[in-house]
């Protein structure tokens, strides 16, 4: 057993928490801020990918009680960033939330305006830039920001939390064989003719499948 571990995770490795990345698509009422969205993703310290969980509900049968579930409930997500010099990461999120609700007019908008379509984070591999396992939250708004503590005496990089709302998420798993395969179109295209010229009908078959043909 312990020879089997040892063998798997020389041979698939084991994922690392500092490899990631986090895309979140504009809402409808911040068109002005579409440019922020890549130093959006460059500064998020920090993410998690969020749990869920059953609801349930006791029923009683022949004497005997039983949870049966009756829906699902997905977690809230914090989120971290670090403060650009210009304080644009800070704008967005501040604009954001006045967007959702104006402290100015007390105009609370529509929930279709304010809404991210998508947040997408991304577990990405040590040695790729592609991503093999994301979740995708729909309808994501932020719900809270923290507060940003000022010291004379510190030299500490400032940092907004950001608590995340959203209605469901979905999830997406590449295999790495899949992947690795369907690549050599385009990355290896000459070795990729020649696996199409193999003679063994079920090596070939075996291909088709691979590439979703």
């Amino acid at each position: 057993m312990l020879n089997e571990f040892i063998s798997k995770v020389k041979s698939t490795g084991l994922a690392k928490t500092n490899r990631y990345r986090v895309t979140i698509a504009t809402p409808a009422l911040m068109t002005g801020f579409m440019n922020s969205g890549r130093l959006i993703t460059l500064f998020c310290e920090s993410t998690s990918l969020p749990g869920q969980v059953v609801a349930t509900t006791e029923q009683r049968i022949m004497g005997e009680t039983r949870e049966f579930p009756y829906s699902k409930m997905f977690d809230n997500i914090t989120l971290s960033f670090y403060i650009d010099n210009n304080f644009e990461v800070k704008a967005f999120f501040d604009n954001w939330l006045n967007y959702i609700s104006n402290t100015q007019n007390k105009i609370t908008y529509y929930y279709k305006d304010y809404i991210a379509p998508t947040v997408l984070i991304e577990v990405l591999p040590m040695d790729s830039e592609v991503s093999m396992y994301s979740i995708t939250l729909h309808e994501a708004y932020p719900k809270a920001t923290s507060s940003i503590q000022l010291s004379a005496d510190s030299r500490d990089v400032a940092k907004i939390g950001v608590n995340l709302n959203y209605k469901y998420y979905t999830t997406s798993h590449t295999n790495p064989k899949q992947f690795d395969i369907a690549q050599l179109t385009t990355t290896q295209p000459d070795l990729y003719e020649t696996m199409l010229t193999v003679k063994d009908p079920d090596t070939n078959r075996f291909i088709n499948e691979l590439l979703g043909r």
